[in-house]
């Protein structure tokens, strides 16, 4: 017997809220990851575009600035996307005539799914980036079962907002026109509802696109420099078990909607989303992509997924427990992606996955390497002790010693975490990196003569220095990064005019004048 009861109105907001609550409850159990604090500070810096990543990111991070800034705050934005998924892929199953089961299962599978517990608790582009491919899906369903030319005018808003949060939206879109182009909707190609469409999408993206311009297009140089030191470590293998290892059981559910999206006839519609999802996996390993890049495909696979499941397993009985059987089953890996464990028992959790679960690549790190973290939960570890002991040793400095010190963070990581505690530990303003954007903030004209230098890095010359003391470093083992403060004394060269000189090359490095 099929479900033909009426969906409950509780249910999709009660979905929602439940998605919401356990990001709430667990979004300050670790500290700040490396890449917020880069964010963050990008907050403090509004502009028209980045060295790593488009405006909007910076300008929702404004805003936490202005609410405070505390960890809480910064986490309830991803935390809020996650809900507002959960809620519309609800919705969307329930347009698409699904009833309570189809809702439950794939609404589910994007609360109960690793990746996702993971990018919502993350204050990254990547969850809003995944929410505008999933909105662009949703959209396309909307056209396709209203007919109404007024979807395509919502599709060049959500387009060009996309392009304002990351640039791999563009992967999707362009598998969406080729996966267009080739159904039964490329009628739509002989109307102007798809041209006023890409006319909005661009006069929304052309602020950003102009910064890129006048800046000589430095995403050009991120990518390449993406490409030299992470992406040549992913493999096809790699990529392809990823899919499943990051929705864990939830795959099931994915999978149902992929299939029945190219098979059934009665998603035949809506066909071209199973072909645009087939198109941007082959374009992303093509690329050599990350894993994650493809997760925004997912969500709208997960509403037919629903569909799919109770279509087949007409049941009711067998309905609820397919979902209680994908629940039950990724209950193993949610700690993977929502960090309810501490450090210690985590560690023990990863071993015991690795050794007996078959999810030993989720440790691989983006250096080809396996830890026993993931890396994104060792890169919440140490940042803010790092800045502490910073702020000890400049503090313990004479005032005429603080006056001619330059403080310079190896990478973003450390620049950002000293700038979000300076005030905390009374660090100075002029805190430094010529890493990712910050070497668009660089002072050229900094008045110094010594360093306080933070690096993962061991050495004990310099091309600076005569003196180069190693004075600290993070103590936390579990840390991925190792935080080495040095202190660089007795000049061997002008370090002013080579500071300059190190601005200038990073920026034409970039094509930055």
């Amino acid at each position: 017997m099929s479900d033909e009861k009426p969906l409950p109105k509780w249910l999709i907001p009660g979905l929602a809220l439940f998605k919401l609550f356990i990001h709430l409850l667990t979004n300050t159990n670790y500290s700040f990851h490396r890449d917020e604090y880069l964010y963050l500070t990008e907050g403090l810096q509004p502009a028209w575009g980045y060295l790593e990543i488009p405006p909007l990111t910076a300008f929702i991070a404004s805003i936490i600035q202005f609410l405070g800034g505390s960890l809480f705050i910064t986490r309830l934005f991803p935390a809020l996307i996650g809900g507002a998924m959960v809620w519309l892929i609800g919705k969307l199953v329930q347009a698409l005539g699904g009833k309570t089961w189809a809702v439950v299962i794939a609404c589910a599978a994007l609360i109960i799914s690793p990746a996702f517990l993971r990018t919502h608790t993350l204050f990254q582009p990547v969850s809003f980036n995944q929410f505008n491919w999933f909105l662009v899906g949703y959209l396309l369903v909307r056209l396709v079962q209203s007919q109404q030319g007024r979807y395509w005018y919502y599709l060049g808003i959500m387009a060009g907002i996309g392009m304002l949060t990351k640039y791999s939206i563009a992967f999707y879109l362009l598998s969406l026109f080729v996966a267009l182009l080739i159904s039964r909707h490329r009628s739509w190609f002989g109307t102007r509802y798809p041209y006023l469409a890409l006319l909005i999408a661009l006069v929304i993206a052309s602020p950003n696109l102009l910064w890129q311009y006048t800046n000589g297009f430095p995403l050009f140089r991120h990518m390449e420099e993406l490409r030299e030191t992470q992406l040549v470590n992913v493999s096809t293998i790699e990529f392809v078990l990823n899919q499943f290892l990051m929705n864990f059981s939830a795959s099931i559910v994915w999978i149902g909607g992929l299939i029945y999206l190219l098979r059934h006839r009665a998603a035949s519609d809506f066909r071209f989303l199973g072909w645009a999802y087939l198109f941007t996996f082959g374009l992303l390993v093509f690329m050599s992509g990350k894993p994650y890049y493809l997760l925004g495909a997912y969500p709208i696979l997960f509403v037919f997924g629903g569909l799919a499941m109770t279509q087949w397993i007409r049941r009711e009985s067998r309905q609820m427990v397919l979902a209680g059987t994908l629940v039950f089953f990724n209950l193993t890996s949610i700690p993977m992606g929502l960090p309810v464990f501490p450090l210690e028992s985590m560690k023990k959790y990863c071993t015991f996955v690795s050794n007996y679960m078959g999810m030993g690549q989720l440790l691989v790190w983006e250096d080809g390497k396996s830890r026993p973290l993931p890396q994104d939960y060792a890169d919440m570890v140490g940042w803010e002790e790092m800045a502490r002991r910073v702020g000890k040793f400049y503090n313990s400095l004479t005032p005429e010693q603080q006056k001619d010190c330059l403080i310079w963070g190896g990478s973003y990581g450390h620049a950002g975490a000293m700038q979000h505690y300076r005030e905390k530990y009374q660090l100075p303003d002029n805190i430094y990196s010529l890493s990712s954007s910050f070497v668009l903030w660089a002072n050229p004209q900094a008045d110094f003569k010594t360093q306080i230098l933070v690096s993962d890095e061991r050495f004990d010359s310099s091309e600076w220095y005569h003196q180069v003391d190693l004075v600290d470093s993070v103590r936390n083992a579990d840390a991925r990064d190792p935080g080495y403060i040095y202190y660089r004394t007795d000049p061997k060269v002008d370090v002013k005019e080579r500071w300059k000189q190190s601005i200038r090359e990073v920026k034409a490095g970039y094509g930055i004048e």
